[in-house]
């Protein structure tokens, strides 16, 4: 399973604080948010899976990558810390 969280989705956010991060060679303190994951036994709740999205090699938008895909939003036992520039706040 692919642990990640896709374009135009909706997420909820536990935690927010700012944190030291290397990303791809730059280490810059970065504001972070922890997002809710859901266990196995509750994957059948509401918003507990999300759509997946890609690109193709044109960089156009597809929803459709092998039909609709839906998969949970699972980290297995790990946190998911997601930078904050990648929410949209509706």
């Amino acid at each position: 399973m692919i642990t990640a969280v896709y374009a135009n989705e909706w997420v909820q956010v536990v935690e927010r604080k700012t944190m030291m991060i290397d990303f791809q060679g730059t280490k810059e303190m970065t504001p972070m948010s922890r997002i809710r994951t859901f266990a196995p036994n509750e994957w059948e709740l509401p918003r507990a899976t999300q759509l997946v999205t890609a690109v193709n090699d044109d960089n156009e938008f597809t929803e459709k990558t092998k039909g609709l895909v839906r998969l949970p939003i699972y980290f297995g036992n790990r946190m998911a810390w997601v930078f904050d520039r990648w929410l949209v706040v509706k």
